[in-house]
């Protein structure tokens, strides 16, 4: 654990969590450009997630992400990638007004 109390892990997965609430509050808000797609190629899906496209196949390939795909394209969906990307322990959520909070101080 880091001096001020946030990890490395905690910082990356709140990272990844707010990349994510992010991609949801957008699908939420109206939009004068075509919607977004709701499937997404690995390296996009990677992108969002800031993990490489090669992690987004092994998920598919252990299970943990369905794949689509039509035309010899791969392709996941976007709504699928939260519940892949959260905590795997049982012990709750994540704290994100916490972690939002020391961020904010190490930013200052």
């Amino acid at each position: 654990m880091a001096k001020d109390g946030l990890s490395t892990a905690d910082f990356d997965r709140l990272f990844r969590e707010l990349r994510l609430l992010r991609e949801e509050v957008r699908s939420l808000l109206p939009s004068t450009h075509t919607a977004e797609s709701e499937y997404l190629a690995p390296s996009d899906a990677a992108a969002l997630l800031g993990v490489s496209p090669k992690t987004i196949h092994r998920l598919i390939s252990a299970g943990k992400l369905r794949k689509y795909g039509w035309n010899g394209m791969t392709r996941v969906k976007r709504s699928e990638l939260h519940e892949v990307m959260r905590p795997e322990d049982s012990s709750g959520d994540v704290d994100i007004d916490r972690l939002a909070d020391e961020i904010l101080r190490k930013s200052r």
